[in-house]
């Protein structure tokens, strides 16, 4: 009997219904006649490149040979050693900080006022163009302007020709097709995508001598963003954190033109028991073949990643202050051609990196459960449960140098659960190890649970049952 664990996060508002968690593992589904149709691969640990400042990790941009990052106040540039130079500062220290570039600009806002670095010259320079209106949480480049959307109206702006420095009140657009203003803009698929609280609209560069965009054709649709900052365009498509007259709480993948809600209702369920959502801050990346859409919700204390490559999704923890809560990394770059993210809360800028097994030295808690396995309630008793983890590749020394799991279940859909029974997954060099767990006893509704902390590549390649079936 295959036992399915991690399948994806489902646990909603019945638990009895499912009780599936998948928090720091993702799904990656074999090739044809593999031993399992899907494995759980370790997610990244934190590998630290730099730390130029204490506070949060506001924004962060690769422009040219640098990674540029705006922690607390200070904006600064770090190079691949991890080495960094402080460039500027700006006048507010918290909040994210949306940052676009042209050939030769970097533009950064922070919901208060704009900032250009020029880097032929290293001069961060903020911007007092009379026509810029301040205020606004996003930037874009796009056809060589810097686009944002004008806070509480319809409108949104388009800079000077690669010059974020310079505006004209009159280069302006209205997305009006319906009544609610404007929240943020994007760029998708060389289109610039207007979103609003409760609909977007889809404009194209048409060339106009006046103004160069007007709305494309059927492009309306009646879905708008709950969180600003939630918006990521990754995958030659827009997630977001949607809501429309009807309700909110729903994530939004953009196909063509065409929103499609891309949450279960698993997670819409834990997602509207936040009290707040409006903060959610989210970005992408691709790693492996897999592309991630990440979303934390600050004020909850979560972290959700959807994985467009297995269509599933599952949750990322770190550890922060002895309580588990939202993932470490807040905002993200590509930078020689590795992932990064700032912290967002002391400073740091770590690697997404696959083989790093900490977080910058933390321990990582990755939990999966399976959903409660059933014969038409009749007893299944369980003679063994097998497990086969990528073995043998254990730490030399300390903890991980015998690596273990803690298996636990339940027999009442996810309500109560066993004490941990710990078995070894294999030391460096035992490649055929296999975590076996006999003598289980019996259960209508069991579900079984994993745990791993030791710092060690915990890739759980398949897992079976020996049971006997249909016992009243």
């Amino acid at each position: 009997m295959l036992v399915p664990f991690g399948r994806g996060a489902y646990q909603g508002r019945t638990i009895n219904i499912s009780t599936e968690k998948c928090v720091n593992w993702y799904i990656h589904f074999n090739p044809p006649n593999s031993v399992n149709e899907y494995s759980l691969i370790g997610t990244p640990g934190l590998n630290r490149l730099s730390t130029p400042q204490t506070g949060e990790v506001r924004g962060a941009i690769t422009f040219g040979d640098f990674m540029y990052v705006v922690v607390a106040d200070g904006f600064y540039e770090i190079d691949a050693a991890g080495g960094f130079t402080k460039r500027g500062t700006i006048n507010t220290s918290t909040g994210i900080v949306s940052m676009a570039k042209n050939p030769t600009q970097i533009m950064m806002v922070d919901g208060f006022q704009g900032w250009i670095y020029t880097q032929s010259t290293n001069t961060l320079t903020q911007i007092v163009d009379t026509d810029f209106q301040n205020g606004t949480q996003k930037v874009l480049f796009l056809d060589s302007y810097f686009i944002y959307v004008d806070k509480n109206t319809q409108d949104f702006n388009i800079s000077s020709p690669n010059d974020g420095l310079t505006w004209d009140g009159l280069d302006f657009g209205r997305a009006n097709q319906y009544s609610d203003n404007l929240i943020t803009a994007e760029k998708s698929k060389g289109l610039l995508w207007l979103i609003g609280s409760r609909s977007f609209e889809i404009w194209r560069n048409n060339g106009g001598p006046d103004f160069p965009y007007s709305r494309a054709g059927g492009s309306t649709r009646q879905i708008g963003i709950d969180a600003i900052n939630s918006l990521v365009e990754i995958d030659d498509s827009l997630f977001w954190l949607g809501r429309n007259e009807q309700g909110k709480n729903v994530v939004i993948r953009t196909e063509g033109f065409d929103p499609k809600i891309k949450s279960t209702r698993a997670l819409e369920f834990q997602i509207s028991q936040y009290a707040t959502t409006s903060d959610a801050i989210a970005y992408g990346y691709q790693q492996e073949g897999h592309t991630f859409y990440v979303l934390n919700f600050p004020s909850a204390d979560a972290t959700w990643v959807f994985d467009i490559a297995s269509d599933q999704w599952h949750e990322r923890v770190s550890e922060n202050g002895g309580t588990w809560g939202r993932h470490r990394g807040q905002v993200h770059t590509v930078f020689n051609g590795k992932n990064y993210a700032g912290d967002f809360g002391n400073g740091k800028i770590y690697e997404l990196d696959l083989n790093v097994f900490t977080d910058d030295g933390g321990v990582i808690r990755r939990r999966a459960t399976t959903p409660p396995l059933q014969d038409e309630q009749k007893r299944i008793f369980y003679k063994r449960l097998q497990m086969l983890f990528e073995a043998g590749t254990g730490s030399v020394a300390g903890q991980g140098s015998d690596p273990q799991i803690a298996l636990d279940w339940s027999n009442d859909g996810g309500h109560t659960w066993s004490s941990e029974h710990f078995l070894s997954v294999g030391k460096i060099g035992e490649f055929e190890r296999r975590a076996i767990k006999r003598r289980l006893g019996y259960a209508r509704n069991r579900s079984f649970g994993i745990t791993v902390t030791d710092p060690v590549k915990a890739n759980l390649i398949s897992s079976y049952a020996d049971v006997r079936m249909g016992v009243n």
